[in-house]
């Protein structure tokens, strides 16, 4: 995995936006799932644009609550998965070798700091 040039920003941002086309009816995988929320969408349009400049591009799904996720794998056992809701609470989880890190952080319009340093810490090992 390498980091994002610029030119991976549209790419990413239209895989977004299939992931949003994708879930944009409730039950979209016939298991009950919630729908992306417009406000969820435009929260991860505004994270992805803040993040990629610091790390490389994630996969893009949709949680079953109908949160957009990330997805970024360096290899086994070392990984980081995040969801950002409508109001940009970001549920994350990660794991590097032995050691499993999980919480929750905000994203304010730039990138989060906790996110950039489990990728630069990902990117190293």
């Amino acid at each position: 995995m390498h980091w994002a040039p610029t030119a991976s920003l549209g790419a990413t941002l239209q895989e977004l936006e299939e992931a949003r086309t994708d879930a944009s009816v409730p039950d979209w995988s016939d298991d009950g799932d919630e729908p992306m929320s417009a406000a969820g969408y435009a929260q991860a349009r505004r994270l992805v644009t803040a993040l990629l400049p610091w790390g490389p591009r994630p996969d893009i799904s949709t949680e079953p609550n109908g949160e957009p996720a990330f997805d970024w794998n360096f290899g086994p056992d070392r990984w980081l998965v995040a969801s950002i809701d409508g109001v940009g609470r970001i549920n994350f989880a990660s794991r590097q070798g032995l050691e499993r890190l999980g919480g929750t952080t905000y994203f304010f319009g730039s990138a989060p700091s906790r996110i950039v340093s489990i990728l630069a810490e990902l990117q190293r090992a």
